[in-house]
């Protein structure tokens, strides 16, 4: 029997990792026969966050990190449009609603209703600016009366205490999820049930499938034949300190160095290309064909790591980068850890590109567990 299932995520944020992990929720879902869509769920606080180029309703400090960017607004709409275009051609979507007042008309749509990926149990992410946990309540399917599963849901920093706002919500759940080792225990204690450990979406899919995506990609990026990728989500003061361990690792490695860098404005040159333009697919192109990535971010860990491309995970051990480093312990590559750009150039140096390395000794049975929790979910 084939169920209908409704997805609610973050998929529509400028997020290389939001869009592509809603993306990889839905095809999951589909391969395992389920007729999939992603409920288009925008509100305003999430639209007023990420689609202007100059925000001016945040703090000063926003609206000056996004001025910064002026020299680079034609990349940037560049990206916006990919972005778009991705979530409008990729996803499979319900009808645009912007309320949760308008969700009401998907309380019976779905067989099956899926709280998804990401940060949406965060009530510090992006998506929440400015709101109170009362905006949390679509991602916690308070809509709906049917059947609700959760798929790695992150609450990321959210402390015991601001959990248990949730906890009523979450108790309606059939099943629960986490994508972190320590979150699905900590979840486990609070609720009194137990939490799955599972992959995040982006695992789920073989390289292969990511490889089929870009093949049929509108874009084709234009790229040196061989570069390494600088992926970051630091800001322009953060990432004009930096720009001398680039040059460095241009020179190490003997090849330019793609940087990206969605929040961050930086003077490009022959050695240091800006990528900032990408889009979701084109994201994928990149990492795949770079000869090494060096990143401080989650799914641009992830996403090395399964394409098989050199890297090395900037991470110091604390906060947020703990996410990362407990996916590279599972997968025993947590040698690829660095401290640092420093550290990661002096790498470099020293011992050249880090070799290519597979996991699929542990992430294919990885794979093969969450798949089977994604068919428990289904079986009403």
């Amino acid at each position: 029997m084939s169920y209908s299932v409704g997805i609610i995520t973050y998929h529509a944020a400028y997020n290389f990792g939001s869009v592509l992990q809603a993306y990889a929720t839905q095809m999951a879902y589909i391969q395992e026969g389920a007729d999939a869509y992603i409920i288009n769920y925008r509100p305003q606080s999430q639209v007023s966050y990420y689609e202007p180029l100059y925000r001016t309703g945040y703090s000063f400090k926003t609206f000056l990190q996004d001025a910064l960017l002026f020299p680079v607004r034609k990349d940037r709409l560049i990206r916006s449009e990919r972005f778009e275009r991705f979530i409008n051609t990729r996803l499979h979507l319900t009808e645009r609603v912007n309320s949760p007042k308008q969700l009401q008309q998907f309380s019976h749509a779905f067989d099956i209703f899926v709280s998804g990926s990401d940060q949406i149990l965060n009530i510090h992410s992006n998506e929440y600016q400015g709101e109170g946990f009362d905006a949390m309540k679509p991602y916690l399917l308070d809509f709906t009366q049917r059947h609700k599963v959760s798929y790695a849901s992150s609450p990321a920093n959210m402390t015991d205490a601001e959990l248990m706002h949730i906890v009523t919500s979450l108790k309606k759940f059939s099943m629960l999820s986490a994508r972190e080792q320590d979150t699905a225990k900590r979840l486990s204690r609070i609720m009194g049930v137990t939490v799955k450990n599972v992959l995040d979406p982006t695992l789920l899919l073989s390289r292969d499938r990511w490889r089929e995506l870009v093949a049929n990609a509108a874009d084709k990026l234009s790229l040196p034949n061989e570069y390494a990728v600088y992926y970051t989500l630091d800001g322009t003061k953060s990432l004009l300190k930096q720009i001398g361990l680039l040059r460095q690792l241009s020179d190490m490695a003997n090849m330019p160095v793609v940087i990206v860098s969605p929040f961050a404005f930086f003077p490009a040159s022959r050695k240091l290309i800006d990528g900032r333009s990408i889009g979701p697919a084109e994201f994928i192109q990149l990492l795949d064909n770079a000869s090494l990535v060096v990143t401080d971010s989650y799914h641009g860990t992830l996403f090395s790591m399964n394409l098989e491309t050199p890297f090395l995970s900037i991470s110091n051990g604390k906060g947020s980068s703990t996410r990362k480093d407990q996916v590279l312990e599972r997968m025993h590559v947590q040698d690829s850890i660095v401290m640092n750009l420093r550290n990661a150039v002096e790498y470099v140096t020293a011992s050249g590109i880090p070799k290519t390395r597979c996991v699929d000794n542990y992430l294919i049975p990885a794979r093969e567990s969450s798949f089977k929790y994604i068919r428990e979910t289904l079986q009403q």
